[in-house]
């Protein structure tokens, strides 16, 4: 703990600090040129043990300490410098391994990195593998610098083989392997953004050090569990915030944790933020009115991010943030206490920081976080490997829930994959049961929690309403799910949740389903069956549609005799079906539709006994008309056979050059030969209409202005490749590159097409191209030398 020598006042303590960050600047840069000097910042002055909570002095950290006799006169390090007393210290050498995190995230890791003898040695990855997007290196001594690992070097041994596409790169160290543990840690790499943090400044650049166009930070994790995680990756923006009473007034941290421990660097024991994680004492206050609070423990999958986190991590606007209070002179520092409320507002802290910049909603938020583990020995770490895993996986739904569904964090090793969707949710209803029913834009597996209150949906406090749940058990784009035992003549509030294979995650809530008073017993009246023969990839397709007079589920039965044994299902709950059977062989089927309510009543046509009927011949054409379908029938046969030997990702790469290089042909013909508006804008999603009717899929205008439309596509052009031997979805969510931007860049160079900036994949932003704005594009089969730009590039959305 830190205690106090003097007594000074706090506003004394205060103008100390304002001091070692006027200075930091200038003191680092000519600190950092001493030999052993590895890194430079501020905190409390350590002395027996102890750190003096009323001296912040500008740290140096060292290597390590030597007599003074052993130094020359130009490595000795002042005890005092512009008018701020010093202080050195060996970073990891502290009595409590919590001062690590406020130790390492001052240290230089490039500096440290180009005094290791070893720095370009065993970087070739050699025994590594990935468990469930973890990463697993394994790495020895080469990778350490004394018992600290090099981080530089670590960070450049995973990207040797895994994209540069991540934000941030978060470590965990296998202690059992012989590696020494590094603590829990943020230490910023990039930072641009203003108004937010004094620690990293707003012009942090050191990508080059670490080899990536990408990372704005590097995590060190020291166990398992949520509230580190977020924690550690809310350092990117917080909790660094100091306020001002007035506009003019003196600095104040109110905010922030006294300088003892992890002092300036976290929100402080009194500030009100709820389940915030970026305290340190897990700690929420009750106010039970006038001067007393009750304190209240956080659980570990309780924490979220308070309104004034979600401001500086660009996810609402500042009007949104509300006002706070901070207890002062609290008679204890838990159970029931008595204090002073002092109340702030956003305003407090943009009068002492300034305003953010980029503003809301220019921000980024969807962010790619890789997970990696360190081993001496990556075959005896496949356990932790999976523990990891898990952990990866709870926390991409942990971020998403702590930002109250504001951002999202894509924790896959892929260069590029889709982001699930939630879309057009329908209700089924009976007295005592319901079908809630959505569409996702890629394969998913999902959940509906629901309660008679919305308050047991809130995750902004640790709430006691329960909720019931119910689940799927398999993947699909159409989803369906039965709840059961409700009250007739009620209110239910419901939330939707799917999670792809990888674990990404969608929600959408709190909606809400009234029951019916009495039994439904009357089953759906069938009608406007129709049965329609298509081909787009040189196969054919059947696509049976049918209407119901009341939402409804979807079953086709389908064989080539009688009765046809064959079935394909759709659990949504619609008054306009359509199931398209896919993979046919040649043959005249036989076929009935099914549909059955929600209060299990069901209907079927079979066309009077007859059956339906469709023939399939031996040989599909394709149905677009500026390609050579015995071109792309080849080039079909040779990502068939890829897949036969085993090379997926050749396939995937084969696969997604085709659907490019095919569509990016349709659509410079539709340019070409089609009437389209003079406004090039209008021009551009014109033809990207057509071009998705011909694919048969579908674009959507969901928001435009006079500079942008906003569109959604459905399905994704990669879904719909049938006639290649892998599963659609696949595809999609694995496809080298995304899509649609590529076939715009080559076909429409004065048009910019991106993923849209706040709902990610499956949703396009289509916008005129600046002035001087260079967009790269994927290179044609057959050798074309376009400038390719790096995969993914265009997976994520950012606007920074």
């Amino acid at each position: 703990m830190g205690k106090r020598t003097n007594l000074k006042s706090q506003e004394e303590i205060n103008a100390r600090y304002e001091r070692c960050f006027e200075c930091l600047d200038e003191v680092r840069r000519k600190f950092l040129e001493i030999e052993g000097v590895i890194g430079v910042g501020i905190g409390p002055k350590e002395k027996g043990g102890q750190l003096l909570e009323d001296q912040p002095v500008i740290v140096v950290y060292v290597t390590e300490k030597k007599d003074k006799k052993l130094l020359k006169s130009d490595e000795l390090i002042p005890t005092d410098v512009m008018g701020v007393p010093t202080d050195v210290v060996v970073p990891g050498k502290r009595r409590l391994p919590y001062h690590y995190e406020h130790d390492f995230a001052w240290v230089d890791w490039a500096k440290v990195h180009a005094r290791n003898p070893f720095r370009d040695v065993n970087l070739e990855p050699m025994v590594d593998y990935d468990v469930d997007h973890v990463a697993v290196v394994e790495i020895d001594d080469t990778f350490l610098v004394g018992s600290n690992v090099d981080w530089v070097k670590a960070v450049k041994r995973f990207l040797q083989s895994h994209p540069d596409v991540f934000d941030f790169i978060t470590f965990y160290v296998d202690t059992a392997s012989g590696l020494s543990g590094q603590g829990s840690w943020h230490s910023g790499v990039y930072n641009k953004t203003k108004g937010i943090n004094y620690y990293a400044g707003d012009n942090l650049n050191v990508r080059s050090s670490y080899g990536s166009t990408t990372l704005q930070a590097i995590l060190s994790i020291g166990w398992l569990g949520n509230a580190v995680l977020l924690q550690e990756t809310g350092h990117m923006w917080g909790a660094y915030v100091r306020n001002r009473d007035t506009q003019t007034g003196s600095r104040l941290y109110d905010l922030l944790m006294g300088s003892t421990g992890q002092g300036i660097f976290h929100w402080g024991r009194f500030f009100d933020n709820d389940h915030s994680p970026m305290d340190y004492d897990g700690i929420d206050w009750e106010a039970l009115g006038g001067s007393q609070f009750q304190s209240h423990g956080v659980a570990d999958d309780y924490y979220h991010f308070y309104p004034l986190d979600l401001y500086l991590m660009g996810l609402i606007p500042p009007g949104e943030v509300g006002s706070f209070y901070v207890i002062q002179n609290p008679s204890a520092n838990t159970g029931t206490i008595t204090g002073t409320p002092k109340t702030i507002t956003v305003q407090n802290v943009i009068w002492a920081e300034g305003a953010r910049d980029p503003t809301y909603p220019n921000t980024q938020r969807v962010w790619k976080q890789a997970f990696v583990l360190l081993t001496k020995n990556a075959q005896g770490s496949s356990t932790l490997a999976q523990n990891v895993a898990q952990q990866r996986r709870e926390f991409t739904w942990q971020l998403y829930k702590a930002t109250r569904f504001l951002g999202k964090v894509d924790t896959t090793l892929t260069s590029y994959i889709l982001l699930p969707d939630i879309r057009e949710i329908a209700v089924a209803l009976d007295n005592d049961r319901a079908v809630v029913g959505w569409k996702t834009n890629i394969r998913t597996r999902g959940q509906v929690n629901y309660a008679t209150t919305p308050a047991a949906f809130r995750r902004d406090q640790a709430h006691t309403e329960p909720f019931s749940q119910v689940a799927e058990s398999t993947f699909g784009t159409s989803h369906g799910l039965l709840l059961t035992g409700l009250t007739p003549n009620t209110t239910y509030f419901f939330e939707i949740i799917a999670e792809t294979e990888e674990g990404l995650l969608d929600r959408q809530g709190v909606d809400e389903l009234y029951t019916r008073k009495t039994k439904d017993t009357c089953p759906p009246d069938i009608n406007n069956v129709s049965v329609q023969r298509k081909t787009v990839w040189g196969s054919y397709k059947v696509i049976v549609s049918w209407k119901t007079d009341e939402p409804s589920d979807s079953r086709v039965y389908y064989g080539t005799s009688t009765p046809p044994a064959q079935q394909s299902y759709d659990p949504y709950p619609t008054t306009s079906h359509s199931i398209r059977l896919k993979g046919l062989s040649a043959g005249t089927y036989y076929l009935g539709v099914e549909s059955r309510d929600a209060a299990g009543n069901v209907a079927r046509d079979d066309n009077s006994g007859n059956y339906y009927q469709v023939i399939i011949p031996a040989n599909a054409p394709t149905a677009l008309t500026a390609v050579d379908s015995k071109h792309i029938m080849k080039r079909i046969q040779e990502i068939n056979v890829s897949i036969k030997t085993g090379n997926i990702a050749k396939a995937l790469e084969m696969t997604s050059r085709l659907v490019v290089d095919a569509a990016t042909d349709e659509l410079g013909e539709i340019v070409q030969k089609t009437p389209l508006p003079k406004d090039d804008l209008d021009a551009g999603y014109a033809a990207l209409q057509i071009l998705a009717s011909r694919l048969e899929g579908r674009v959507e205008v969901v928001d435009r202005d006079p500079t942008f439309i906003d569109f959604v596509v459905e399905p994704e052009p990669l879904s719909l490749v049938t006639c290649i031997h892998l599963p659609t979805d696949l595809i999609a969510r694995r496809s080298v590159y995304p899509v649609l931007p590529r076939i715009m860049a080559k076909v429409r160079p004065g048009l910019v097409l991106t993923p849209h900036p706040a709902r990610g994949m499956g949703y396009y932003r289509l916008r005129k191209a600046g002035r001087g704005e260079v967009r790269a594009v994927a290179p044609r089969s057959g050798g074309d030398e376009e400038a390719a730009a790096g995969p993914g590039s265009e997976g994520r959305a950012r606007m920074e």
